[in-house]
Order: structure tokens, then C-alpha cells, then sequence
């Protein structure tokens, strides 16, 4: 079947995709998705923009502080006073109405409770995802520690001192002892346990409970330290003992090969490349240490002193998309997050030995397209897409289905914006969400279209994609006040709103 992204009779487009078609194909009338739009953008302006001023969104409160206020030097008279008051009261006022402010009281309906936090300031569900692999990792007792030579006291200082210092001697057979140290200390089988399933009468604050956690900081601070002060020799160095060292870990327990993977991911190391791709290949591999691994290309990528070959760069982005494909679609949406992000980031939409499947621009698109997926992974499978250099090389590839696809994403995302106020009042109702989802719209959604600052030929609309140019710029004129709306409307006040 013809790939929906390299063919422009959208005939043969398969049913998966058929519905969009039917909307946003190019000879046809974009009425609907016009309508949509227009529709969402009344909605946000309606609260954005809803009286010539700001005003209160509740009313003050009508005590009077003057009524309060009594004047002391009146004493013994105005305790009389209250007295015969009293009395009168007593004798036959009982039936009368108490004051008017106390009958004015008893007429307001009771107040409404204060809104629940946990759910106004909730962006998505708490979620808990299974790995069968990783569930298969768990049995401490099948898995031996690695012992290494023991430690000097000051050897984890010596290494951060050395990290921020670019003039500093690189000493290597301190770094190894205290990199193997905090091997031995990740594989322990006592730390280990303290970690998944403490003992009853340890302390929360215990040494052994905290290992694993230290452990790892103190193979990560290196890396931050020595890349904030520029000290390339000492990362050259430190990166080729951690990859030496810590890739035994990714064949033990969950807990190391985890905290491994983790490190190694920040490390940034072009050299580590071949590992990630064997881990993310690896069927037996957990889905978290793949996640780490996925990262891991992102971060070369982002690492302005490491550079790939165009041949990695293509093959790393193949062994991604893989995971992207139909087979893995209940993969977990994290992971799949991961592995848009590292596509963003290699930029290779095809093959160049059969450029007509755009392999890695399909598995994108395939995600954009899903209504199901979560929208933070569909916003990035937009920006993805917006990415990647497709050249004349891919015959007839359809920018135009990409920028229709990634509009109407804008468009759900608005509505959800809008939904997080309330209708009558305007007020937020889950304000956190809301922030967070104009975040998506105006950061990849928009970036497919935009590309991102300082990176060349990025965005749909600077890309190769020439004579689809002006339909592309159309659809993006039509997002860019949706994005203006949603960013007024979470930035006025609570309790205010815009007229």
C-alpha cells in the first residue's frame, strides 16, 4: 500500500488516515477546518477578552470595618446601653427579625467549598506502567555484586575538583577507582533491597537506604561540572571509563541497569552510540533502560563538541522510529515521547537506499495522526516531522497532509485550553493544565511550522517543501492566533479577566 506521506492521490490513502483526507485534501473545500478554528478562537476570546477593563471576579466583602470600631472612652455608658438593648430584646422583640445584616446573612446560599488541589493543579492521572521484562529483573538474590578495589576517602571530592577545573591534571587511576566504587555500591545487593523493599525497623534517613541514590549523583556531577566549565580533556577521559565500567550493569538488576543507563544517557558520548542502539534493539532489554538509551541520542545530539557521521545519524534514527512502529503501539507514552524527541533531534525522515518509504517520517505521522495518543507525544511527533530535512529525493511527500495533521492538533489542544475555565464565571478550573497545554501549542505545535532558532532549513515552512509553501503558510496563519489567545488568557490574573 502507498505510503500517505509520499503520495499525493489521496485516493490511496488507507482508512486510518481517511477522515483527515476527506477534510484537509488540498483540492478540496477547508470550510470545516476553518469553522473549527474559528470556532476555538471565539471560545478562547470569550474569556480572554471579555469586558473593557479588568474586573473582580468575585465581589469584596461587605463588612464595614467603621461599624466595627466602638469608641473606648464611652466605658460604663456603652455597656449600659448594650444592656437595655438586651433587655428589650428580650421582653418582646424575640420574634423580630435579628438585624438587617444578620437576615441578609441568613439569605446568601452557603458558600462554596474551596476546589480540590488535586485537581485543579492536575495536569493527567497518576499512571503505572508494566514491563514484563523489568518484573523479570526484580529477585535480588539472582544477581552477584561487583566488587572493585576499595575506595580512597577523598576520592569522589578529587574527581569533582578536577571536573571544574580545565587546568587540573586528569588523574584516570583516581577517576577508575571512583567510578568502580560506585559500581560496587549500584550492585550492592544491601543497597539494592533498602531501595525496592526496605527493612520495617530502618531508618528513612539510613546510609544503605540512600546508596543507590548517591551512588548516582556522584557519577553524574562529573559530567555537569566538567561541561559547565568547558573541560573537554576531563570528559574525554571520564566518559571512556564510565562506558568501560558501567556496561556490565545493564545485564543486572533492574535498580543498576537503570541508574547505568541514566548516567551513561547524560554523558553525551558519541562513543556510547553503538551501545544505545544494541539496548533499544535488545528484545529482553527493560523498556526503561531503551527510554535512558533514546535519551542518550538526544543528548549527543545536543552536545555541540560531539558529532556523528550522517550514515549514524540515519541508522540511529531507524532503530528509533522502529519503536514507533504499529507492532509497539502499546508501548508506554514516555518512552514514546523519547523517541520523537531523539527524531527532532537526527532530523533523517528517510533512507536514502529507498527514500519513497520515509520510514522515519511515516512512524511520525502515524502518531500525529492517532487521536488515542497523548497529546504532548502527538505535539512532538508535529514538531518531529517539522525537523526533518526531507529533500526532492522523496517523490511527491505530502508537507501539506503534515501541516493539516498538526492544525488540527492545535485546534483540539485549544478547546482543552478552553475547557480548563469555566464556562459562566471564566474562572480557571484546573489552571495548571492549561499552562501546560499552551506550552505544547505554542512550543512544538508552533515550532512545526516556525522550526526552532539557529537551526537551519527547521520548520515545515522552511523546509524543501517549496510548492506546498503557501498552503502550509496558510494553516499556520490560522494557528498563530489560537496561540495568541491561549497565552493572554493564562496570563491574566486570578480572579481577573480580561474585557
Amino acid at each position: 500500500m502507498p505510503c500517505p506521506l509520499v503520495d499525493s492521490r489521496f485516493g490511496h490513502l488507507n482508512t486510518r488516515l481517511a477522515d483527515m483526507v476527506k477534510v484537509f485534501s488540498p483540492g478540496q473545500s477547508h470550510g470545516r477546518w476553518a469553522t473549527c478554528l474559528s470556532v476555538c478562537l471565539a471560545l478562547v476570546l470569550t474569556f480572554a477578552l471579555l469586558a473593557p477593563g479588568r474586573v473582580l471576579a468575585q465581589p469584596p466583602s461587605s463588612t464595614k470595618p467603621a461599624a466595627a470600631k466602638q469608641d473606648i472612652g464611652a466605658g460604663k455608658a456603652t455597656a449600659k446601653a448594650k444592656g437595655e438593648a438586651d433587655a428589650a430584646k428580650d421582653e418582646g422583640g424575640a420574634d423580630e427579625p435579628q438585624t438587617k445584616v444578620e437576615k441578609k446573612a441568613d439569605d446568601q446560599p452557603p458558600a462554596e467549598p474551596p476546589p480540590d488541589p488535586s485537581q485543579t493543579q492536575k495536569v493527567s492521572p497518576v499512571e503505572i506502567f508494566k514491563d514484563p521484562n523489568a518484573e523479570a529483573l526484580l529477585d535480588v538474590k539472582k544477581y552477584n555484586p561487583i566488587r572493585s578495589v576499595r575506595m580512597m576517602p577523598g576520592d569522589v571530592e578529587a574527581v569533582k575538583v578536577t571536573a571544574g577545573n580545565p587546568n587540573a591534571a586528569v588523574d584516570t587511576t583516581v577517576i577508575r577507582r571512583m567510578v568502580d566504587g560506585m559500581v560496587a555500591q549500584l550492585t550492592n545487593t544491601k543497597n539494592i533491597q533498602a531501595l525496592i523493599d526496605p527493612p520495617p525497623n530502618m531508618p528513612a534517613g539510613s546510609p544503605t537506604m540512600r546508596a543507590i541514590e548517591e551512588a548516582t549523583r556522584n557519577l553524574l556531577e562529573p559530567i555537569y561540572m566538567a561541561r559547565a566549565a568547558q573541560n573537554t580533556r576531563f570528559l574525554t577521559e571520564y566518559n571512556r571509563i564510565l562506558l568501560r565500567s558501567l556496561q556490565p550493569l545493564l545485564k543486572h538488576h533492574l535498580v543498576p541497569r537503570v541508574q547505568a543507563m541514566i548516567v551513561l544517557g547524560q554523558s553525551g558520548n558519541p562513543e556510547a552510540l553503538k551501545l544505545f542502539l544494541d539496548e533499544i534493539r535488545n528484545p529482553r532489554q527493560t523498556l526503561w533502560v531503551k527510554l535512558w538509551a533514546i535519551r542518550g541520542i538526544t543528548n549527543i545530539k545536543q552536545n555541540p563538541s560531539a558529532r556523528l557521521s550522517a550514515a549514524q545519524e540515519i541508522e540511529a534514527a531507524r532503530v528509533v522510529a522502529a519503536q514507533l512502529d504499529e507492532k509497539t503501539k502499546d508501548m508506554p507514552w514516555p518512552l514514546q515521547l523519547r523517541a520523537l524527541e531523539a527524531l527532532s533531534s537526527l532530523r533523517q525522515g528517510y533512507i536514502p537506499a529507498a527514500p519513497k518509504n520515509a520510514e522515519m517520517a511515516v512512524a511520525a505521522m502515524r502518531i500525529l495522526a492517532d487521536p488515542k495518543a497523548r497529546t504532548e507525544v502527538r505535539a512532538e511527533a508535529a514538531r518531529a516531522l517539522g525537523m526533518m530535512q526531507i529533500t526532492t529525493a522523496v517523490p511527491d511527500y505530502n508537507s501539506p497532509l503534515v501541516a493539516y495533521a498538526a492544525a488540527q492538533l492545535a485546534a483540539w489542544v485549544g478547546d482543552q485550553i478552553v475547557a480548563s475555565y469555566s464556562a459562566d464565571k471564566g474562572t480557571p478550573l484546573n489552571a495548571t493544565k492549561a499552562e501546560y497545554l499552551t506550552a505544547l501549542l505554542v512550543g512544538p505545535v508552533y515550532q512545526a511550522f516556525e522550526g526552532q532558532a539557529g537551526v537551519r532549513e527547521s520548520g515545515l515552512l522552511h523546509g524543501n517543501a517549496t510548492a506546498a509553501r503557501s498552503d502550509i503558510q496558510k494553516v499556520a496563519d490560522q494557528i498563530k492566533p489560537v496561540a495568541k489567545a491561549a497565552l493572554e488568557l493564562i496570563r491574566a490574573p486570578k480572579g481577573q479577566l480580561k474585557a
